[in-house]
């Protein structure tokens, strides 16, 4: 069955889904969650708060990342009460949890940011962040750079590059792996999508 579903009362910034709901934002910052089966609203923030432009669900559902231009990111119960409120060094552009839901990174104009909680790890490496995906193996982090180049990076001590990809044209603002972590796609600003082999960093398409 498919559901039609609106009242946000502006232009939708941003979509995420978990195993039994979904939820899009603003970039007034207005939040609404529904079910996934009946479209049934089951939370909802009205706007004012920061803008959010990117949204992300733990692993087991239980709580949303939201983060946008202003470096804000919140971290939201399932039930939607707000559970703690960070700033990040700059815009984010993209989040994404581990796959054991432990830690959140984020893709910023500075770089990018790991969050265990409260505590916040920066990582050092050349450039910004487009967008960010961990990989299913938790052993890495695609990250898409406004320059079209696309890092990866181990999660080991000191999260060192493994890989730098080269093969768009403009800004990198979308990253995902396949589900044995054996591909990388990314999405560019040229219109093109890559497909990469994750572990020989080869282009296949």
């Amino acid at each position: 069955a498919s559901h039609s579903v609106d009242g946000l009362g502006g232009p939708v910034t941003a979509v995420a889904a978990t195993g039994t709901r979904f939820t899009a934002a603003t970039g007034a910052g207005a939040l609404r969650t529904w079910a996934l089966n009946d479209a049934a609203v089951q939370t909802s923030s009205p706007a004012g708060v920061a803008p959010r432009t990117t949204l992300a669900w733990s692993p087991d559902g239980l709580t949303l990342a939201a983060g946008g231009p202003t470096g804000q990111l919140d971290i939201i119960d399932a039930d939607g009460g707000l559970r703690r409120s960070l700033r990040d060094a700059g815009a984010i552009a993209g989040l994404d949890w581990s796959p054991a839901g432990d830690r959140l990174i984020s893709a910023t104009s500075s770089g990018v940011t790991v969050w265990r909680g409260r505590r916040a790890q920066r990582i050092s490496f050349d450039g910004d962040a487009a967008s960010v995906a961990w990989s299913p193996d938790d052993q890495r982090v695609a990250v898409g750079q406004s320059d079209g180049n696309v890092a990866v990076l181990s999660t080991r001590r000191g999260w060192p590059t493994v890989a730098a990809l080269q093969g768009h044209a403009g800004p990198a603002p979308a990253a995902a792996w396949g589900p044995t972590g054996d591909t990388l796609l990314t999405g560019g600003a040229d219109g093109d999508v890559r497909t990469w082999d994750a572990r020989s960093g080869a282009l296949r398409a």
